[in-house]
C-alpha cells in the first residue's frame, strides 16, 4: 500500500541526506550535530533555538500522496507550547500539543461538499481507544507514528502503541504546497519549533502499484497477460469504448471507495480481522492456489465477515450497485477476452467463476453456523516474528474481487494513456 519516499537518519555528520533514492535531501538551519542518538553513531540533529529547522523542498513526488505514513524517533526536552514534528505545507501535520498529547492532522473537508479544514485524531479522549490521554514523554527516545489510510482513518502510535484513531474521514491527504516539507518547525514562522532531538525520519505515501504487484505475483502470469492487455487495447482504441470504459472504472471505483470506508468505519478490530484474511489471501494468490477449496473458504469466510460487519443489506446494495455499473456501461461488449483468457490463464477464469458464484449465491456457511467465534481463514500463517502487525507493516484492505477490476481497468486506462 505505500511505498518510502523520505527517510534521513542524520548519520553523516549530520547532513539531511535521503537514503530512500527519492533525493528529498533537506536544507538544515541552527541545528547541531550529535553523533549518538537511539543507539551509538546513529546521528542527531538538535533542535534548541527558534529558528531550528529542517525544510525539504516541494516536488513531484509530493503530489497527491492521498495515504501518508511518518514514522520519527525523537527526544522531547520541553513543552509548553505546540511542539511541531513534521508538517507538509497546507497537506498534514504531526506534532505534540503544549501538555503532550500527540496530533495528527491534515487538511481536507470533513464533509461531502464541505470546505477544507484540518483535522484528524489524536491520543487523547474521544480518539484514545482505551479512554485515556496518553502522552509523549520527556527526557526518552521516543518512536511516534502518523498514519492515514487514504480513506476513512487516521491513526497515532507512541512506541507502536495505538493511543488515538479516527475512523471517520471523508478525504485523502492532498498535495504539499510550494514551501515545501518543515521538520521540527512550522512552515510560517518560528511560533511551534520543536526542542529535543531527532535521531531519523521515514515518511511513505500511497503506492499505486502495489495491487499490480500482487496481481502479477503468480508464476508466469506477466508472460501471459501482455497479449491479452494489447489485445484489450487494440479492441477498445476508438474514443467511444474509451469513455465507456473510464465510466465502468469510475462506477466501480465509487462503489470500491464506499466499501472500503463502511468496513474501516467499524475500527479497529474489523480492520486487524480483514488484514488477517488480506495475508492469507495474498499467499493463496501469489502460490497460484486461486480456485481450489482453500480459495473457496477463504472467500466465503471474507463474504461472511463483511455481511457480519455491515449487514445483509448494504452487501445486496453493494452487489446490487456493482451490476448496475456493468450494465450502465455495457460491460459484457467492453470485454470479449473469455476465449484467450481461458486459453491464457484458465485458473484465473475459474477464479473469477468461483466468485461469481459465492456472490450471487451468498458465502458458504460454516460447518457449525451456531458456534459464536469469527471465521477463521483456513491454515493461517503466523506473523514473522521481526514484522509484527505495527504500523510499519501496513496492508492493503481492498477486497478481492474489486481489487481484481481496478487493476484490469486500470491498465486499459495505460494502454490508453500510451496511445493518446
Amino acid at each position: 500500500m505505500f511505498k518510502l519516499i523520505l527517510h534521513h537518519t542524520y548519520k553523516m555528520y549530520g547532513e539531511a541526506v535521503d537514503i530512500s533514492r527519492n533525493e528529498n535531501h533537506g536544507f538544515r538551519t541552527a541545528v547541531s550535530y550529535t553523533a549518538d542518538g537511539t543507539g551509538a553513531n546513529t546521528g542527531v540533529l538538535n533542535f534548541d533555538q527558534p529558528q531550528s529547522r529542517i525544510r525539504v523542498t516541494s516536488k513531484p513526488v509530493w503530489m497527491h500522496p492521498r495515504a501518508l505514513k511518518i514514522e520519527m524517533w525523537v527526544y522531547l526536552t520541553a513543552l509548553g507550547q505546540r511542539r511541531n514534528l513534521v508538517e507538509g505545507e497546507l497537506s498534514f501535520a504531526f506534532f505534540i500539543h503544549p501538555d503532550g498529547v500527540l496530533w495528527g492532522t491534515f487538511l481536507g473537508p470533513e464533509t461531502p461538499g464541505g470546505a477544507p479544514t484540518w483535522h484528524g485524531a489524536n491520543s487523547d479522549v474521544p480518539y484514545s481507544p482505551d479512554g485515556v490521554q496518553h502522552t509523549v514523554p520527556l527526557n526518552t527516545w521516543t518512536k511516534v507514528t502518523y498514519l492515514h489510510d487514504g480513506i476513512s482513518s487516521l491513526r497515532l502510535y507512541i512506541d507502536d502503541q495505538l493511543v488515538g484513531a479516527n475512523y471517520n474521514l471523508i478525504a485523502a491527504v492532498p498535495s504539499v504546497n510550494t514551501s515545501g516539507v518543515h521538520i521540527g518547525h512550522w512552515p510560517g514562522d518560528d511560533r511551534y519549533t520543536f526542542s529535543g532531538r531527532i535521531d531519523e525520519i521515514k515518511i511513505w505515501k500511497y503506492d499505486p502499484e502495489v495491487p499490480y504487484k500482487q496481481f502479477f505475483c503468480r508464476p508466469e502470469t506477466r508472460r501471459c497477460w501482455k497479449p491479452i492487455f494489447d489485445s484489450m487495447g487494440e479492441a477498445l482504441g476508438d474514443k467511444e469504448r474509451q469513455r465507456a470504459v473510464i465510466g465502468l472504472m469510475l462506477c466501480i471505483n465509487d462503489a470500491q471507495q464506499d466499501l472500503l470506508r463502511q468496513l474501516r468505519r467499524q475500527g479497529e478490530p474489523a480492520m486487524q480481522a480483514i488484514d488477517k484474511l488480506s495475508e492469507r489471501y495474498r499467499e493463496l494468490w501469489c502460490s497460484g492456489n486461486i480456485s481450489g477449496d482453500d480459495m473457496k473458504e477463504l472467500l466465503s469466510a471474507w463474504l461472511r465477515l463483511f455481511e457480519d460487519l455491515l449487514g445483509p443489506d448494504y452487501m445486496n446494495q453493494l452487489r446490487q450497485r456493482m451490476l448496475n455499473c456493468w450494465q450502465e456501461f455495457e460491460g459484457e461488449t467492453l470485454f470479449k477476452f473469455r476465449e484467450e483468457l481461458l486459453e491464457c490463464d484458465p485458473d484465473f477464469v475459474a477464479y473469477i467463476n468461483l466468485f461469481t458464484e459465492l456472490v450471487e449465491g451468498g458465502p458458504e456457511q460454516p460447518e457449525h453456523p451456531n458456534e459464536p467465534e469469527e471465521p477463521e481463514p483456513p491454515d493461517e500463517e503466523p506473523t514473522q516474528p521481526d514484522r509484527p502487525n505495527r504500523p510499519d507493516t501496513p496492508k492493503g484492505q481492498d477486497s478481492p474481487f474489486v481489487t481484481i477490476l481496478k487493476v484490469i481497468l486500470e491498465l486499459i486506462r495505460r494502454l490508453f494513456s500510451r496511445k493518446s
